[in-house]
């Protein structure tokens, strides 16, 4: 007997790529979360980074409440392109956080601290644009009006 093949949006090519396409997202936010204050305080050579970096992760909250809407806008009135409405922004979103991880991770040594906080600030600015552009739910949803369809994709087979 030969296995029965599914219809798109249930097939699994696209199956996959949405249980994948936050995998950078994923990993980007367990290092925030996770290692983020230590390399800061340990590593990175600034003198007060826990103040710094409590002051920095505050402004980006700050941050959201202004950057979310307006991205949420910019994707909505975006126009279809070859590879979709959103799939740009899901490809620039993950190659601007992985910049910015790069950035954050990696701090120069040989530089001003005052230089070394605007290095850090611009990092996480990056960061959070790339984060908040990772248009996974209206992805989903432009998939299937069927809720019935759409629930099938919160959890891969």
């Amino acid at each position: 007997m030969s296995k029965q093949k599914r219809e798109y949006p249930l097939d699994g090519r696209t199956i996959f790529g949405l249980s994948t396409m936050r995998w950078v997202a994923v990993a980007a936010a367990a290092m925030m979360t996770s290692a983020f204050m230590l390399y800061l305080t340990d590593y990175s050579g600034i003198a007060n980074a826990a103040v710094v970096t409590t002051v920095l992760l505050l402004a980006g909250r700050i941050l959201d409440v202004f950057d979310d809407p307006l991205q949420g806008w910019i994707m909505d009135n975006s126009r279809r392109t070859r590879i979709g409405k959103f799939k740009p922004f899901m490809l620039g979103g993950i190659a601007v956080c992985a910049l910015a991880l790069i950035m954050l991770f990696n701090m120069p040594t040989r530089i001003s601290e005052v230089i070394k906080i605007v290095y850090l600030s611009v990092g996480y600015i990056l960061y959070e644009i790339g984060y908040s552009f990772q248009p996974d739910v209206p992805i989903k949803i432009s998939l299937s009006p069927d809720p019935t369809i759409r629930e099938k994709f919160l959890v891969p087979r």
